[in-house]
C-alpha cells in the first residue's frame, strides 16, 4: 500500500475524489481493506484517523473511519472540502422490529433525530431525509446481487447504552425499524449542503430482543459469520455503483 501525494486545503485536501465512504470502525475497514483493490493512504497531521484513496475506473474515491454524530459528520465535511460530490456511510445498526433480521441490509428513508449534530444545518422541525435517487440506486444494486435491502426510517440517538424499553416502544410507533448513532445528523449535513447522502446498516444485534440495559451487544459468531462478509459485499457494490456514475 503506497502513500497518495495530496495537496492540503482548507480542512481537507485539494479535488483529491469524487465520492467518500465513512466507515464506522477499524474492524470494519481491516476487513474491507483485506479486497482486492489498490488502496493508496493518505496521512496528514490533521486527520484523526488515516484516509483511505481508491482509483477504480477512473472513479476516485476516499474513505476513513469515523463513529457518532459530531465525528461523522466532521468527517463528511472534510470530505466534501476535498471534493466529493456524494457521501454514503457504511456501519451497524440495532433491529427495532423483527421484520428485519440479523446480517440483512437497512437503507434508511429517513431518520428520527435523537442527536446533537443535525441542529448545526437543518431545523428542530425539519426532517432527515436521505438522498432517494441515491437510496434506491444503492439498494437496487444490492439486490439485484441477491441480497435482502430492508428501505425504512431509522432512529439516531446519542445515547448509545440508554435505549430503554420506553424509548424503544416509543420509536417503533414512530415507525423506525432500527437504530443507529448516525444517520439522521449526515442526512442533515447532505441537506444542508446540497449533496446526496445515503447509510447503509447491516443488522448486528436485536434491540428489541434484548434484557436489561445495556441493549445492541453484537454476538461474536454474527459479527465474523454475518457482519463483515456483508460489509465487504456492500463495498464492492457501492465502488461498482460509483464507477457507473450511479
Amino acid at each position: 500500500m503506497k502513500a497518495h501525494d495530496f495537496i492540503q486545503k482548507d480542512i481537507g485536501f485539494d479535488n483529491i475524489a469524487d465520492y467518500g465512504i465513512i466507515i464506522e470502525s477499524k474492524p470494519i475497514l481491516e476487513s474491507i481493506l483485506s479486497l482486492n483493490y489498490e488502496f493508496e493512504v493518505i496521512s496528514s497531521y490533521h486527520l484523526d484517523y488515516d484516509w483511505y484513496f481508491l482509483n477504480h475506473k477512473g472513479c476516485r474515491v476516499v474513505f476513513a473511519v469515523s463513529q457518532g454524530a459530531p465525528m461523522v459528520v466532521d468527517l463528511a465535511e472534510r470530505f466534501v472540502s476535498s471534493g466529493v460530490k456524494k457521501v454514503v456511510r457504511l456501519g451497524t445498526t440495532g433491529a427495532l422490529v423483527e421484520s428485519v433480521k440479523l446480517g440483512e441490509y437497512v437503507i434508511a428513508y429517513a431518520a428520527i433525530k435523537d442527536e446533537g449534530t443535525s441542529g448545526f444545518y437543518i431545523q428542530k422541525e425539519s426532517p432527515a431525509i436521505a438522498d432517494m435517487d441515491f437510496v434506491l440506486s444503492i439498494t437496487r444494486g444490492l439486490r439485484e446481487k441477491g441480497h435482502v435491502v430492508n428501505n425504512g426510517i431509522v432512529w439516531s440517538t446519542d445515547g448509545r447504552w440508554k435505549e430503554t424499553d420506553d424509548s424503544i416502544r416509543l420509536r417503533i410507533h414512530d415507525g423506525a425499524v432500527s437504530t443507529d448513532m448516525e444517520s439522521s445528523a449526515l442526512f442533515s449535513f447532505g441537506i444542508n449542503k446540497r449533496i446526496p447522502v445515503a447509510s447503509i446498516s447491516v443488522l448486528s444485534d436485536e434491540i428489541y430482543n434484548s434484557e436489561g440495559d445495556k441493549k445492541g451487544l453484537s454476538d461474536k459468531e454474527i459479527w465474523f459469520g454475518k457482519v463483515l462478509p456483508k460489509m465487504r459485499e456492500c463495498f464492492s457494490c457501492i465502488i461498482e455503483l460509483f464507477a457507473k456514475n450511479e
